[in-house]
């Protein structure tokens, strides 16, 4: 703070250019929101914590702390992604050779890249999920049984790999906000893909029995 100017830019247009400045004190409210996040997620993993110590059998029980581990994941990483965001805006604000235009489309670029990142951890940690009503790929059909769970989460654990791969190549070739839009479209055929998928393998399921 003691490096910034008293008046920063605090709101970008849709090209990145600056249409609001500020006093640099309101720079803390990305501050507050990712702290009010944090307490959020906390609260979310202990409520799975505290399920797996109540839990009846063993099998509640590892449900319940790999439901945790997976949160702990999301608001680690959404607290991450919250703090580099704004680290470039300060840095961004506090160098005179950093033009605001580049800073956003910096902002649209990092943010990108690590939500593809994001998206490869996650896609990896997809399959270990237990049914549960908070997390996972949770359709009408995945929820029937722990079979068609399995496979839709294991499926669409597979297809966000991929989709992290794809969205994390369009961020660093592409850049900008191009590649937040093209990461938006990326995931609508994630969702569509699971969604699908756990609806086939429930009717599969269905005809086995």
């Amino acid at each position: 703070m003691n490096f910034l100017p008293d008046e920063v830019p605090l709101h970008y247009d849709m090209e990145g250019a600056v249409d609001r400045y500020g006093s640099k004190y309101e720079m803390f409210t990305m501050t507050a929101l990712a702290a009010v996040f944090v307490v959020f997620w906390q609260l979310f993993v202990t409520l799975f914590e505290r399920k797996a110590r109540r839990a009846a059998d063993e099998k509640a029980q590892k449900e319940a702390r790999a439901n945790a581990k997976l949160l702990v994941f999301a608001g680690a990483f959404q607290t991450a992604v919250m703090t580099v965001i704004q680290l470039i805006f300060a840095f961004a604000a506090c160098n005179v050779n950093a033009m605001p235009h580049d800073s956003m489309m910096w902002t649209f670029t990092v943010l990108t890249v690590a939500c593809g990142i994001g998206e490869i951890v996650l896609g990896n940690i997809l399959p270990k999920t237990r049914r549960n009503s908070a997390i996972g790929v949770r359709t009408t059909w995945s929820m029937k049984n722990d079979a068609v769970w399995a496979k839709s989460n294991r499926f669409g654990g597979t297809v966000l790999c991929i989709a992290g791969v794809a969205t994390t190549a369009v961020g660093f070739a592409v850049g900008g906000l191009p590649s937040v839009f093209a990461m938006l479209g990326i995931l609508l055929a994630v969702v569509a893909a699971a969604v699908t998928y756990s609806y086939i393998v429930f009717g599969q399921d269905n005809g086995q029995k």
